[in-house]
């Protein structure tokens, strides 16, 4: 008896052309262009809807790693990351108990925030003994008492061998706090003598980062985060060249840290971009492929995260992380899901390393070199990053390098250019925040034990504010709450026109949409007549209602509904939901309407309106 599967045995599909492919799609969109389905990404770059081997230079693509470009990898071998979990400790005395702990369970570099220890207060040495019996490196990003704690980990190794990364970014976390680092001054001086010290006591330790972090959280996208790396790098290279340092000595002692952030293929292809980037400048200086290999870090971003619904940031992280590991990191910690409104614990701290250790030992990611090579998609991405970077970079050189850009503004206006397009989608829900701006949680209870780090820019307008996407929108949560605690709870009154059919569509968007800031939608049944609405809203005396339903119904129901309400009920508001041309709008207002809901209506505006009613109730 012949196999029902021997006919299809060796059969191949027919290879299709991408003009092919462009007329399917087309014919399925009924009319419209294949280009529609197009769209631009924060960086400028304009994404298809299809990718092909017509998209990419085949001969150019690097095959494998440690090619002439490094593009898909500094290391020829198999090589995993480092998982670099930064614990976080407000007690010296209980760091190497939770040290200890972590590379027990999993964690294989030794890695916690500095800013609230003192190094004095450290026990250096067993910290040092303990790196060298678990054979560990040491991962530490130092912003304060640089100089400290350098002098305690060099002087107290005695002959044990210390490995790994205590670095600081001088000038990016100065500019955090509000101040730029002048070229030639004597903060460039002194840690130029911090640099040369270090690398005498701790001769195999990096000591110089490459963070971007700062301009990750104030907003940056990918071209510009890319372009200010190694326009950082060339100020640190020309600033050691006054002690004698060859570019090729300081580039040994850098490490480039970026933060990760939620659009996964962008993230991604930001990594393989950087290592082409960094080869073609480090060759601009006579560096060979070997002397131009550097350590890349990342952190899960903070500017994604949210306060709101908390432990989405669990899956947020997770995208990340995964793409760090797919863009080929050597070093990553992946943020606490709570982190961003309390001090993590240790609840918070295990399941950020364990996803590292998912994505690992269960998704068997740390076996694979750069599993996105060859990806159409992914290989057009890098290139075209690779591209604009490049020119981003050129352009900071122009202005005369890092430093001088940054005195002038320029990088700062480019970063808050893209922030502002950030939060304006975030605001119109053109961008999603699960959780935060879309499907939020009324039941959730929202807890801030810290305020949000925030460094003023009312001191130098040139600085950069570390912000989050979320914000707005969790103050507005806040001031709900504070309306429950005082008695005034924001609750709506939902005028539902005819069966549920017709009202359901506009109905669920406009409770959740009044759920994101706190106000609870109250619905009434279906209204078929004037009786029903009025009913409805003799029995509750909100201040507040909207009118749900289609536009057959507002014809029959909406003026009537809104001026026997300003005749009836002084003081109370009445909206709409949807968006309707001026002529209509107008007659809708005359009649006594307050204003309308609707799709990609800026939400942190209209919410601010609303619970402003509640509020003024709480003032009189």
């Amino acid at each position: 008896m012949t196999s029902p599967i021997q006919p299809v045995r060796g059969h191949a599909f027919k290879e299709a052309s991408k003009s092919t492919w462009k007329e399917t799609v087309e014919a399925a969109l009924k009319g419209k262009p294949f280009e529609s389905l197009s769209r631009s990404t924060y960086e400028g770059i304009k994404l298809q809807p299809l990718y092909t081997h017509e998209d990419i230079n085949l001969e150019e693509m690097e095959q494998l790693p440690g090619g002439d470009t490094n593009l898909r990898g500094f290391s020829t071998g198999q090589k995993t990351w480092a998982i670099a979990q930064e614990i976080w400790i407000n007690n010296e005395d209980e760091l190497m108990k939770n040290i200890t702990a972590a590379l027990e369970n999993g964690q294989d570099a030794i890695s916690f925030k500095t800013e609230s220890l003192q190094a004095e207060k450290i026990d250096s040495q067993e910290l040092i003994k303990l790196a060298n019996e678990k054979n560990v490196p040491i991962f530490l990003r130092i912003h304060e008492n640089f100089s400290k704690w350098l002098k305690e980990l060099g002087e107290k190794r005695e002959a044990l061998v210390l490995r790994g990364t205590a670095a600081s970014d001088l000038i990016s976390y100065e500019l955090s706090k509000g101040h730029i680092v002048r070229a030639g001054s004597k903060e460039i001086a002194d840690w130029r003598q911090v640099i040369e010290r270090a690398h005498q006591l701790l001769p195999n330790v990096c000591t110089i980062l490459i963070d971007t972090v700062p301009y990750h959280n104030a907003g940056a996208n990918a071209v510009q985060e890319l372009g200010i790396s190694l326009a950082a790098a060339v100020t640190y290279m020309e600033a050691m060249k006054e002690s004698n340092w060859e570019p090729a000595k300081t580039v040994q002692k850098m490490v480039f840290h970026f933060g990760m952030g939620s659009q996964f293929f962008m993230e991604a292809a930001k990594l393989r971009a950087f290592r082409r980037l960094w080869t073609t400048a480090a060759s601009a200086y006579g560096l060979t492929q070997k002397e131009s290999k550097v350590t890349v870090s990342c952190e899960t971003s903070s500017f994604t995260k949210s306060a709101l619904d908390p432990h989405v940031n669990i899956l947020r992280s997770a995208n990340e992380a995964f793409a760090a590991i797919i863009g080929g990191v050597d070093y990553l910690h992946v943020a606490p899901f709570d982190g961003v409104y309390k001090n993590p614990g240790s609840l918070s701290e295990r399941l950020g390393r364990n996803t590292q250790l998912i994505l690992r030992e269960e998704a068997h990611l740390g076996f694979v070199t750069d599993p996105s090579g060859g990806s159409y998609y992914v290989e057009a991405l890098t290139s075209e990053l690779v591209e604009k970077a490049w020119d981003y970079f050129l352009k900071i050189e122009k202005q005369g390098g890092l430093l001088e850009s940054l005195m002038s503004g320029g990088i700062q206006a480019d970063i808050k250019q893209t922030l502002n397009v950030r939060m304006e989608d975030s605001y119109t829900r053109k961008s999603s925040i699960i959780g935060t701006n879309v499907y939020a949680n009324l039941q959730d209870t929202f807890i801030q034990d810290h305020p949000s780090e925030h460094f003023s820019e009312q001191n130098n307008p040139l600085a950069l504010s570390k912000t989050r996407r979320s914000e707005a929108f969790e103050q507005l949560r806040r001031r709900s709450l504070k309306l429950r605690e005082n008695g005034k709870n924001p609750k709506a009154g939902i005028i539902c026109l005819g069966a549920l059919k017709d009202h359901k569509a506009r109905l669920d968007y406009v409770s959740g949409f009044l759920a994101v800031g706190g106000i609870e939608a109250d619905c009434s049944g279906p209204c078929l007549s004037m009786q029903d609405i009025t009913s409805f809203i003799e029995q509750h005396s909100y201040p507040y209602y909207c009118l749900c339903g289609q536009n057959e119904s507002y014809a029959q129901f909406a003026q009537q509904s809104a001026e026997w309400l300003k005749s009836n009920k002084q003081g109370v508001l009445l909206d709409i939901a949807g968006l309707f041309p001026t002529d209509e709008w107008e007659d809708l207002q005359e009649a006594g309407f307050n204003g309308s809901i609707y799709i990609r209506q800026n939400m942190i505006e209209k919410l601010d309106s609303l619970l402003g009613i509640w509020e003024g109730q709480v003032h009189e």
